[in-house]
């Protein structure tokens, strides 16, 4: 049997995710470097332990090579997708559904993709990175695998989810990636050991969100979340245009974070929020423009509706960095959510202000 048929016969037993197969089809000829790819799921918990950093390091030591990482919280469906074909896997009787939707609602998660040099057919990356993972259940375990060294705390708070299988593989990387994507993640790889200097920066603003994650229990601080809610929004624009400017920006607001997670001073952190404001007030005015520019001469519609994506950001990271705008929220806008309730919240405020009904003229 094919590999083709072998991911195809897997998937099937998902009847909400069967389009995948059809999805990979037109890549059959690229399948046969597969096996040196697996993928490693990172659940709310392994971020609440502030263990995703510590076990990555911990499968690079083993020698395995991160090459591309998403985080983002996942919707109900998403939740299911991942989560309910397995329940049946679940020996303790206690543990119902519910549990794992509990578990599941608690944050964010991470799909990191791994590269194995050693990796074979008969051996591949998604076998030696089980190697490392342990029972589900952490009460089996002994040392030297994640789930007993990094203290998993139960069947579903176990850190860490690695498929068995590259139909799972396709299943458990589609919240956070494409078909497409991950064959171009792949193709990248083969093609050169050193990626280029798009993609290294691409995976930084990933790791660092993941750090901004990770920090969301820390302890407040105005300016802290604030600078977490502009990095959430520049980041989230970056994904739709390559502008030089904006990696300046990324850059500048991860040295302002760093900055006031080291300052103890209210008054030198608000005064060094201040004097920022123009200057970053200037930058996005520069991407505006040039983001503008490129709706002008936009390749195709989905070039199109990526830029006016990214024009309707650009607004929300405007109106975030106007002073005037915490004269009516204040501090206590950023003291009962997490940023990514208050992204949501900004949209739900701001979308209906933005400029997109220009462009349609």
């Amino acid at each position: 049997m094919s590999m083709f048929d072998e991911i195809s016969k897997q998937i099937n037993k998902y009847p909400g995710l069967v389009s995948i197969i059809d999805e990979i089809e037109p890549f059959k000829s690229e399948l046969n470097h597969l096996p040196h790819f697996g993928m490693v799921l990172f659940g709310p918990d392994s971020f609440k332990q502030g263990e995703v950093f510590n076990i990555i390091e911990y499968l690079k030591q083993n020698g395995f090579v991160l090459i591309d990482i998403k985080t983002k919280r996942l919707t109900k469906t998403e939740t299911e997708n991942l989560f309910l074909p397995t329940s049946t896997c679940i020996e303790c009787r206690s543990l119902k559904w519910w549990m794992i939707q509990d578990s599941a609602e608690m944050g964010e998660f991470s799909a990191a993709i791994f590269y194995s040099e050693k990796a074979t057919q008969n051996f591949n990356c998604l076998n030696q990175l089980n190697q490392y993972k342990g029972n589900s259940n952490p009460l089996k375990n002994n040392c030297g695998v994640i789930r007993h060294d990094f203290k998993a705390i139960n069947v579903c708070l176990n850190l860490i989810h690695i498929p068995d299988t590259y139909g799972d593989f396709f299943k458990d990387t589609s919240p956070f990636y494409s078909v497409e994507e991950l064959f171009s993640i792949f193709s990248t790889r083969k093609k050169r050991d050193n990626r280029d200097t798009i993609e290294q920066k691409q995976l930084a603003n990933q790791l660092f969100l993941i750090e901004l994650y990770s920090n969301n229990n820390s302890y407040y601080c105005f300016e802290l979340s604030l600078y977490k809610v502009k990095y959430f929004l520049a980041e989230k624009l970056y994904r739709f245009c390559n502008i030089i400017k904006l990696d300046e920006l990324l850059l500048h607001y991860r040295k302002l974070y760093a900055f006031f997670k080291q300052c103890s001073t209210r008054e030198e952190r608000y005064h060094v929020f201040l004097t920022n404001i123009s200057s970053e007030q200037e930058a996005i005015f520069d991407i505006q423009s040039e983001i503008k520019d490129q709706i002008a001469n936009h390749q195709n519609k989905r070039h199109f509706i990526d830029l006016i994506s990214a024009y309707q950001i650009s607004e929300l990271l405007l109106t975030i960095t106007d002073p005037n705008y915490f004269v009516q929220t204040g501090d206590s806008f950023f003291t009962k959510l997490t940023p990514y309730d208050i992204i949501i919240d900004l949209y739900e405020q701001l979308i209906i202000k933005t400029t997109l009904f220009q462009w349609k003229k």
